[in-house]
């Protein structure tokens, strides 16, 4: 009968997490959080710049509709500022920008505008952005803002035909 030999594979990877110069799991883990604690609030400053920055570029109630290019750069924004709030625990406000972002696209397609279109995002994404509403009730809210762009594709429908 034969006997079975076993031999250990050496991987590279294997050798440079376990050797000498290699990082723990969790010690990469606990750098990482040290670097994004040092870097907070330079993306809490971030987030609350790029949200003053919608208010001022879309005003409250605007009765004429943006151009194109100014759309664009109201979803390039709010699509930056998503990532500052995936680092901090704001999943709330993420949420609500990227609906701002569904609803600038739904607008672009079309020619369709109603004053303060783009207020109800907006307003919402400051309001979660301060904390003053509770979790529970941006589910329901967001529900509201794909409702109006359900409105808003409707209106890309009528013009496309």
């Amino acid at each position: 009968m034969s006997k079975v030999k076993l031999r250990p594979v050496r991987y590279r990877l294997r050798d440079m997490v376990g050797g000498t110069r290699g990082v723990r799991v969790s010690e990469a883990l606990a750098r990482a959080e040290a670097n994004l604690e040092q870097t907070a609030g330079v993306r809490w400053a971030a987030l609350d710049e790029g949200l003053q920055e919608l208010v001022r570029m879309i005003g409250h109630g605007r009765a004429e509709r943006p151009g194109d290019d100014e759309l664009k750069h109201v979803r390039r924004t709010a699509s930056s500022i998503i990532a500052c709030c995936m680092e901090q625990p704001l999943p709330s406000v993420a949420r609500v920008l990227a609906k701002l972002c569904e609803m600038t696209d739904s607008l672009l397609a079309s020619r369709y505008w109603v004053a303060g279109a783009l207020d109800p995002a907006i307003e919402l994404a400051l309001l979660c952005r301060r904390g003053e509403v509770p979790e529970a009730h941006v589910g329901p809210l967001l529900d509201a803002l794909d409702a109006c762009i359900a409105r808003y594709r409707a209106e890309e429908e009528d013009v496309t035909a």
